[in-house]
């Protein structure tokens, strides 16, 4: 749930200074096992972290885009209830009951 929250909360560019960070603080120590590394090894890791900057862009964006549509949702439903609100104060009390009737259960 927090994981979550962090993937989609945090922006991409915070996640790559973070990574670039941490590689940038952690190079001197590990250097001699990254400089043994083959090249297809290398690039395979690149890889796979551009496909997770990738898979974090894509959450973030669609989670945007969530918060849009229900807004938008959330605007469409509130101008519907207005609509209503008006309908029924317009009513006369005889009509009121007439319809209140229907949803009564005596």
């Amino acid at each position: 749930m927090i994981l979550n929250w962090l993937l989609d909360s945090v922006p991409v560019s915070a996640w790559v200074i973070l990574l670039t960070l941490g590689v940038a603080a952690l190079f001197y120590f590990f250097s001699p096992f990254i400089l043994a590394l083959p090249n297809w090894l290398k690039i395979s890791i690149g890889f796979i972290a551009s496909v997770g900057i990738a898979l974090l862009a894509g959450r973030k964006k669609g989670r945007d885009d969530a918060k849009v549509e229900q807004a938008a949702l959330a605007a469409k439903a509130e101008q519907i209830r207005k609509q209503i609100d008006d309908s029924v104060s317009k009513l006369s009390d005889s009509d009121l009951d007439r319809r209140l009737d229907g949803w009564m259960r005596d």
